[in-house]
């Protein structure tokens, strides 16, 4: 994904919005935006690098689940 996106939603997590309607509306799992925010957090000058690898599993498991 990329991370125009991720930033994208860990802005609407931090305004405020519900985090069942931002995964619902953007096809990703609950977990996904707060996972995205951490990362940002502890590393802002890499956000143009997140962990790809690790968010493509992420959505394998939460296809796995539906």
């Amino acid at each position: 994904m990329k991370s125009e996106f991720k930033i994208s939603v860990v802005s609407e997590l931090e305004s405020g919005k519900p985090l069942a309607q931002i995964a619902s509306e953007h096809g990703i799992h609950s977990s996904m935006p707060y996972q995205w925010q951490y990362e940002l957090a502890e590393n802002p000058e890499r956000a143009n690098s997140f962990n790809g690898d690790r968010c493509k599993y992420a959505a394998r498991i939460a296809q796995a689940l539906e």
